[in-house]
């Protein structure tokens, strides 16, 4: 008899504890999955930034390198619109000598979907990559 009645006072403890840590698990588990897509986002970055040094370094103008470096990032996963992937190479690929070393950056302003509504404080960050390759010999 005891028992019965402890177990019926009991009876929505299971929901409580579940309304209680549903929210925590939902956040881990968006966090998780936001941090492996900017994982994603950078290992593309790094892709483009070596295609648009690889372009550089051949002679290619600089619309070709950008274009070349924005097509190597077109699987990225952008949440936050279409912010334009930023390429830069310096110095300037059109004057540099045999021998020299091109650096090649690429970035990208990369927004968080579901951890900056949920934790106010939460920044977005800006992904970067860079490569440097040196100019090829002239032919």
């Amino acid at each position: 008899m005891r028992f019965r009645v402890r177990r019926l006072r009991q009876r929505g403890a299971e929901l409580v504890e579940f309304a209680v840590v549903l929210p925590l698990a939902l956040i881990i588990l968006f966090g998780i999955i936001e941090v492996a897509v900017a994982a994603f986002d950078q290992a593309i970055l790094t892709n483009a930034s070596r295609v648009a040094a690889r372009e550089a370094i051949r002679g290619a103008t600089e619309a070709e390198w950008t274009q070349a470096a924005e097509q190597a990032a077109q699987f990225m996963v952008k949440w936050n619109g279409t912010e334009p992937l930023d390429v830069a190479v310096l110095p300037d690929p059109s004057t540099a000598e045999e021998g020299t070393a091109l650096t090649a950056t690429a970035t990208y302003p990369f927004g968080f979907f579901v951890l900056p509504r949920l934790l106010d404080a939460w920044p977005d960050i800006t992904l970067s990559a860079s490569t440097v390759m040196r100019v090829l010999p002239h032919r």
